[in-house]
């Protein structure tokens, strides 16, 4: 349930995540900051998750077939830097340049684009990470 009280349907559940289409990079100004950043703090956080939703025009059907996007946050001196970089898997790099699916991701249901599944297919994106299809 929404905390509108609506039922969560197949449409909605990626409502949420949006697909990141780039790669960026830049510092983090001020007035995006509510309160300081602690000049003590020195350091890069990680954050790794699904960051492109969809291949070739084709939407998954839900985030954790997406594929996987590293985003730092890298801080020194009370600034913040940022930057994002697909994880480049071979799977990654072989859709990007076909510019459509060419495997399943772990949860994906059906076959590629619709149709027949194969319940013995096994050329998932990436069996070990599931968000770095």
């Amino acid at each position: 349930m929404t905390q509108s009280g609506q039922p969560v349907g197949k449409q909605r559940f990626c409502e949420p995540s949006k697909s990141q289409y780039e790669e960026k990079e830049y510092w983090i100004t001020e007035d995006r900051i509510d309160g300081e950043i602690p000049k003590e703090l020195r350091g890069t956080l990680l954050r790794n998750g699904p960051g492109l939703l969809e291949v070739g025009g084709h939407k998954l059907p839900q985030p954790f077939d997406g594929d996987g996007l590293v985003c730092s946050f890298a801080f020194n001196q009370s600034k913040c830097y940022f930057q994002s970089r697909f994880v480049r898997t071979e799977a990654f790099v072989k859709e990007q340049e076909a510019h459509r699916m060419l495997y399943r991701g772990a949860f994906t249901v059906g076959g590629i684009g619709g149709g027949w599944f194969n319940p013995f297919d096994f050329s998932l994106a990436s069996a070990l990470l599931p968000c770095a299809r």
